[in-house]
């Protein structure tokens, strides 16, 4: 009878019951078996619907593929339905979808319980190397308890949800999912999420991801990402080129990740919106945490809740966001915009960097622009004697809103391009505002900061607008900043009058200053695109050519 029914459907509607062929709804019986025959007729159809009505399914080890050939396109369909994989040691799968000739997949309505010893949970591929994937989707699933055991058959990388393409697929999708509790054991492993990587469009949204963990073993606390999406990308010399895509990572809850909030590798338009990301257990961070990573390439980092609470560890060097360059050396004539913008950063336990701007690779022969907007964001730091002390900074404040470690920087001659910074409308609870660390260059005519309409509080305590050893640009556009007391919130390092851009007024603090006037006990600088003026304690200097300057008191 049961024959006949897989039959019938086979026939009429290409759905392969796993019930029919066998499978324990009650999860007593071990249904691995059953569940692969399901799969196995659907492979030999070419296409199809795995149907797995509600119950629980215990197996043993994973399900799904058995790598034919044959199958194209496939739904697995759950209603209420859990896989229960209990292996009697350890499992690197759950539900196992790899196809040589993946056309479309769809995933949905399916729990996956790892139990702590399976690693992984839904992962997908398309093994073709000729053929994109049009469609991969797997929405209204949640994957809990997967863990990377100890044991050398454990091979694979935990991960809740994993989408890839060989060839690069057209567009993958991940929605209104669950993925909590990813751990591992064994050490030289990295623990994800959610993951896609190779699509030209990649949205990730609506979904919960919480508790990503690491080893906890001294060095091998690496990667515990909550979601990661990289772009396919061809090798040029050592670097590699991260091609254009269309990523969405939007109204995502994504706390307690170790490693990073979100990583992404791709450049186009990669969009990080609307998200909350937490850290509020007693969990261990990576020392060098990022709460989003966008590297090599471009982001959009909009409208995003971060919140660090109090009882976290680790995160000796962490940040809340990283904009890293890509190797420009193998880009000619292209431009790269990273944006950290409309965002709410909430600190209850000290992390050291809200922003951390990195390294522009060398290039001497190709041209390039790279834009880094910081617009808008807030920074607040739990403080309950409203008050600021040594004790807060060591305890509570972020040391620095922007840290620019350049010690690794190109030189001026070796930086073929321009950086754009714009600083805009930001209201930070920190130490510093932005900082150099090192370097004897001069990045003028290569590096241009707009800062502008900053609010950096407690505005009564002495700190400064811009910091640097030595290590400068005269392109600054500086105005509307408060940034400390009357006497401070400038800039201290060196500049060239001839080269501000407009408009500017700020504070001068005791750099070596070019084409200015001759006296150093000025305080204030302004400039309007056709007059300077510099004023000190008892009058004003003024000129429209920087080479000749009037006194007038």
């Amino acid at each position: 009878m049961a024959l006949t029914k897989v039959h019938n459907r086979m026939i009429d509607q290409n759905i392969f019951d796993v019930v029919d062929f066998g499978a324990d709804p009650t999860g007593v019986a071990d249904s691995r078996s059953a569940i692969n025959s399901a799969f196995a007729a659907c492979e030999a159809a070419g296409a199809g619907t795995v149907l797995f009505p509600n119950g629980t399914y215990y197996c043993s080890d994973y399900v799904g593929t058995t790598f034919s050939a044959n199958l194209t396109d496939i739904k697995v369909i759950g209603n209420g339905s859990k896989i229960n994989l209990n292996p009697t040691t350890a499992a690197n799968y759950s539900l196992y979808l790899y196809w040589p000739n993946l056309n479309s997949i769809l995933v949905k309505g399916i729990e996956i319980d790892g139990n702590t010893k399976t690693a992984t949970g839904i992962i997908i591929r398309n093994q073709s190397t000729t053929a994109s994937c049009v469609s991969a989707v797997v929405e209204d699933c949640a994957v809990r308890n997967l863990h990377g055991v100890d044991d050398a058959s454990i091979s694979a990388n935990p991960i809740g949800i994993y989408i890839d393409s060989t060839f690069e697929g057209n567009k993958a999708v991940i929605r209104n999912c669950l993925v909590e509790n990813v751990t591992r054991d064994k050490t030289g492993l990295s623990n994800t999420g959610m993951s896609i990587t190779k699509f030209r469009v990649a949205t990730i949204e609506g979904n919960s991801i919480q508790n990503i963990r690491h080893s906890g073993t001294s060095g091998d606390k690496v990667d515990a990402d909550g979601i990661k999406v990289f772009s396919s990308f061809q090798t040029v010399g050592s670097d590699n080129v991260y091609y254009d895509i269309n990523a969405s990572i939007r109204n995502n809850v994504v706390y307690n990740c170790e490693g990073r909030f979100v990583k992404t590798q791709a450049n186009g338009q990669v969009k990080i919106d609307n998200n909350s990301f937490r850290v509020q257990s007693a969990i261990e961070l990576i020392d060098n945490f990022v709460g989003v990573d966008c590297q090599t390439g471009e982001g959009l980092v909009t409208n995003n809740d971060f919140f660090f609470g109090n009882t976290f560890t680790g995160g000796s060097s962490a940040c809340a966001f990283k904009a890293q360059c890509p190797p420009e050396s193998t880009y000619d004539f292209r431009s790269f915009t990273q944006e950290f913008s409309g965002n709410k950063i909430d600190i209850r336990n000290k992390i050291p960097y809200v922003i951390l701007p990195t390294t522009p690779a060398t290039s001497t022969t190709n041209s390039f622009k790279l834009y880094l907007n910081v617009l808008n964001n807030t920074v607040n730091v739990a403080d309950a004697d409203s008050t600021f002390t040594t004790t807060d900074q060591t305890t509570e404040r972020p040391s620095y809103f922007m840290y620019v470690n350049n010690s690794n920087w190109p030189t001026a001659a070796n930086l073929n391009g321009e950086m754009h910074w714009k600083v805009v409308g930001n209201v930070v609870d920190t130490y510093e505002f932005l900082t150099l660390t090192s370097g004897s260059e001069d990045y003028t005519g290569k590096w241009f900061l707009h800062i502008h309409n900053n609010v950096k509080y407690p505005t009564g305590f002495a700190r400064n607008l811009l910091s640097s050893s030595t290590s400068y640009t005269s392109n600054l556009s500086l105005s509307n900043n408060n940034i400390g007391d009357s006497g401070t919130g400038g800039v201290f390092w060196p500049f060239d009058f001839t080269e501000l851009i407009a408009p500017c007024d700020f504070y001068v603090g005791n750099p070596t200053l070019t084409n200015g006037p001759a006296s150093y006990t000025y305080r204030n600088v302004q400039f309007n695109g056709n007059v300077w003026k510099v004023f000190d304690a008892t009058g004003v200097y003024l000129t429209q050519d920087c080479t000749t300057w009037t006194r007038v008191t």
